[in-house]
C-alpha cells in the first residue's frame, strides 16, 4: 500500500470544500497525490471524512472506484 506522495499523513483533503466541493483542479491534484505503479494500491486516511457534512460526498465523486474503510476503536464501548 502505497501512501500520499504529499508530506502529510492525514491530508483531510476533501473537509476544505463547501458545498459545491473541490474543483476538477482540486481533484487532478489530489489524484496526483495517490499515483502508484500498475496494480498497486493507494490510500488516504482521515477521521475527520466522518464528521465533514460533504467529505464523503466530495471523495466519491473524485474517486467513485475508491472503497472505504471504518475502523472503530472500542466499538462496543463507544455504542
Amino acid at each position: 500500500l502505497h501512501g500520499s506522495r504529499l508530506p502529510h499523513k492525514e491530508l483531510h483533503y476533501f473537509c476544505h470544500f463547501g458545498w459545491d466541493g473541490p474543483s476538477a483542479e482540486d481533484v487532478a491534484l489530489y489524484r496526483e497525490a495517490f499515483c502508484r505503479p500498475e496494480g498497486a494500491l493507494a490510500g488516504d486516511g482521515s477521521f475527520n471524512y466522518l464528521y465533514h457534512p460533504f467529505a464523503v460526498q466530495h471523495l466519491w465523486s473524485a474517486a467513485p472506484e475508491a472503497k472505504l474503510l471504518v475502523i472503530l476503536r472500542d466499538p462496543l464501548e463507544r455504542f
